[in-house]
């Protein structure tokens, strides 16, 4: 049965508000290649949507709880496109398989012929998973007629393992076990590469000339750890008054809650629940506070002068942009997709001059750039108070350790255990390189984090 997806918009979302329907306002739906109803597979889209039937890392039903929140409109995207993946290769199987016969021997054919086409390894997990939910449902919820389920059980099959342990590692179990999919391919993460300092400094130097705006936005996610979301969606008044400011250790601390990950006031909204504190050195503050009070004032006025007749520029007047950076070109804001190409366009001019600097530097490794600088600036500042000599492995880690769950996570969200020693190995490798240390090499190569 191939799909096509159906989303609201804005005109039938308002209009299922207006009817009483708000809790499913957002959510798209499928209709079947001949233009019918799939109740089935919609009935388990509204499901996921509204947190009915979730499901623990185990793939065991949980019983709904008071303080379980409904997908977000872009998690619930993701949703619909892997189940289309799924019932376009089911779809491909022409009738030797469907959703009653379907095994989970089958869901790993079906990875055998993704790492064929080349899907990295994040997307045949998520696709497998998904599927794996889907049947699990199919299995518990749905009736027939008669009151029987519509499909036999679907057991996927689980395995352990120790999250916090070294593949290498001979010891026993630990405290920190998981649940994987066995024989799926589980996610890769690569390790964190950052460029050097020159070559950041040349960057930065393309940035400003291709556009300011867009060079300090740069600038603040580096600082402060946001993802472009984040930085991208931030408010002019965001950043709190200058006589508000009450710096610690150099840094004006404020709130953020657009583009935040995590609950949302409402599934299509793009404002958190909780948000989170962050916080940019004092110099980047004050370039921002003199860029909304000055600049950014003048594009507004561009902007309202732009309009074509008065009625226009009157409405425009009544209801200026509320986002903190605007484009110099159309003194409006911009998009992510943006802001990253002028990123990664200004980066390539580097690498070509600079070949030996990593293939990839993007908005996201923005935010690897502060966790990393961040770590290393709390080593050197406890280093320096000390006085000892050049510090090894195991008291580097101890420190950086601690700067993890003393500011990274609550600034930058939460951080797994895996993210956290992939942190850890950078900052220890940028330290190496700075400090052009012998003996540190040789530590993090005996470690196995250098090859």
């Amino acid at each position: 049965m191939k799909l096509r997806v159906v989303r609201p918009t804005s005109e039938s979302a308002q209009e299922l508000r207006a009817r009483g329907f708000p809790s499913v306002a957002h959510v798209p739906f499928f209709l079947a290649e001949d233009g019918s109803y799939p109740e089935v597979v919609n009935r388990y889209i509204r499901n996921r949507a509204l947190g009915e039937w979730p499901l623990g890392p185990d793939g065991q039903a949980r019983a709904r709880t008071r303080n379980y929140v409904a997908l977000t409109k872009a998690s619930l995207d993701a949703v619909v496109y892997r189940l289309t993946r799924f019932y376009a290769w089911l779809d491909g199987k022409q009738g030797k398989i469907d959703l009653v016969t379907v095994a989970y021997e089958d869901l790993l054919e079906w990875q055998g012929a993704m790492v064929a086409e080349k899907k990295s390894e994040s997307t045949i997990h998520a696709y497998i998973s998904e599927a794996c939910l889907h049947l699990t449902w199919l299995g518990q919820i749905p009736k027939t007629p008669d009151g029987r389920p519509i499909r036999p059980p679907f057991d996927p099959i689980y395995r352990e393992f120790d999250a916090d342990r070294k593949p290498d590692s001979r010891s026993g179990r630990g405290h920190n076990l998981r649940s994987a999919l066995a024989g799926v391919k589980q996610p890769y993460r690569r390790p964190v590469v950052l460029p050097s300092d020159a070559a950041i400094a040349l960057w930065l130097k393309r940035m400003l000339v291709r556009s300011e705006v867009k060079a300090m936005m740069a600038q603040t996610i580096m600082d402060s750890g946001m993802r472009i979301s984040e930085a991208n969606q931030l408010l002019w008044d965001d950043l709190p008054e200058r006589s508000q400011w009450r710096p610690v250790g150099g840094r004006v601390h404020f709130r953020i809650n657009r583009g935040v990950k995590g609950a949302k006031l409402t599934p299509s909204s793009n404002v958190a629940i909780r948000g989170r504190e962050i916080s940019l050195s004092l110099e980047l503050a004050k370039k921002i506070d003199a860029y909304r009070r000055g600049p950014r004032e003048l594009q507004i006025r561009r902007w309202i002068r732009s309009g074509e007749t008065k009625s226009i520029q009157a409405s425009r007047a009544a209801k200026k942009p509320q986002r903190l950076w605007l484009s110099e070109f159309t003194n409006e804001p911009f998009s992510n997709v943006t802001f990253r190409d002028i990123w990664t366009e200004e980066w390539k001019a580097v690498r070509d001059q600079m070949p030996g600097e990593p293939r990839s530097w993007t908005p996201h490794g923005g935010r690897h750039w502060f966790a990393v600088e961040t770590l290393i600036s709390a080593a050197a500042a406890q280093h320096e108070a000390t006085r000892q000599g050049f510090p090894n492995l195991t008291w580097l880690e101890g420190v950086m350790r601690n700067q993890i769950d003393l500011m990274l996570r609550p600034q930058m969200g939460h951080l797994s255990d895996e993210t956290t020693r992939l942190y850890l190995r950078a900052a220890q490798a940028k330290m190496e390189e700075r400090c052009n240390s012998p003996s540190l090499r040789w530590q993090l190569h005996l470690d196995g984090d250098e090859a």
